[in-house]
């Protein structure tokens, strides 16, 4: 019986993740509209990567609302309790996909972003960051694959070399495009450190604003890589590892937007740095004579 009591116990992990995750829905959502009606001349690529975002983020929340369905609607009728702990349902399988699909964007965008950052492209960097991005991308597919077709313990631990080496090359990708970028947002802003101006003061901000914002989002993708692998690991045969893979995705959606709809404040803090710059009224220019002409 407390064996029983643990599985049961078990089981709400999924169903609090996917609450969070359809809450994150909602928020995702939102910010779509803003960004769409706060910036329409955004590049093509920019929008029609939101829109995929939106897809992708839809599609996982038919896949997980239909596993919620199965394991707590439903119940597993007609199931054994020992395979519904053990066993994926094919919906929470497939969710994987999507899933992973949304991460792939917004690695992406955040990649171009590095990229874009730089002054003089350097190929070294980008062999360090595609390299491990591109082999662990490699093994996100064949451990996709494999999910599919391996849906119940002990087989499914056929699937995990793949998944450690998935999740740990792309953690060791984003970390170098998160450290990247702060470098680079330090160094174009190290010239301005020396002046007192207000105005510089206000740029400094900014930048600043942009290299914590790197920085929360890089920590994101790592934690939840790292959690979910780590409690693979140490809890393989509970489903309290799909509980915090559902939130997985919509983290990854919601960075993206949060920094793209973040720039507005960047912009009104510019726009009040030029207006202020242009109404500052020297004192040598108050009382200086007309040039003649």
């Amino acid at each position: 019986m407390s064996s029983h009591a643990a599985s049961n116990t078990e089981l709400a992990a999924p169903l609090f993740g996917g609450m969070i995750a359809n809450a994150m829905y909602g928020a995702l959502i939102c910010q779509t509209a803003w960004y769409f009606k706060t910036f329409p001349k955004d590049p093509t690529y920019t929008k029609v990567l939101i829109v995929l975002l939106c897809i992708s983020e839809t599609a996982g929340l038919v896949l997980d609302t239909r596993s919620l369905w199965y394991y707590f609607i439903q119940r597993g009728i007609g199931v054994d309790v020992q395979t519904l702990i053990s066993c994926n349902y094919w919906s929470a399988a497939a969710f994987f996909i999507p899933t992973e699909f949304t991460c792939f964007l917004a690695e992406i965008l955040f990649i171009k972003r590095m990229w874009s950052l730089a002054d003089k492209k350097n190929y070294i960097l980008a062999t360090v960051v595609l390299v491990p991005f591109l082999i662990g991308w490699g093994f996100t597919i064949n451990f996709l694959q494999a999910i599919l077709r391996h849906l119940c313990y002990p087989q499914r631990k056929a699937t995990n070399f793949s998944l450690y080496m998935s999740f740990g090359m792309r953690v060791c990708s984003s970390g170098v495009v998160t450290g990247t970028m702060c470098f680079l947002l330090y160094r174009h802003a190290s010239p301005l450190y020396s002046s007192s101006m207000f105005q510089t003061q206000q740029l400094i901000r900014v930048v600043k604003s942009l290299v914590v914002g790197s920085l929360s989002t890089g920590l994101l993708m790592w934690c939840t890589a790292i959690s979910f692998m780590i409690t693979d690991v140490v809890l393989s045969d509970s489903p309290i590892p799909l509980g915090i893979y559902n939130v997985r995705g919509s983290f990854f959606a919601n960075a993206v937007l949060v920094s793209l709809n973040h720039r507005t404040r960047y912009r009104r803090l510019l726009t009040e740095t030029i207006a202020l710059r242009s109404s500052v009224v020297f004192p040598s220019t108050l009382n200086a004579p007309s040039r003649a002409t």
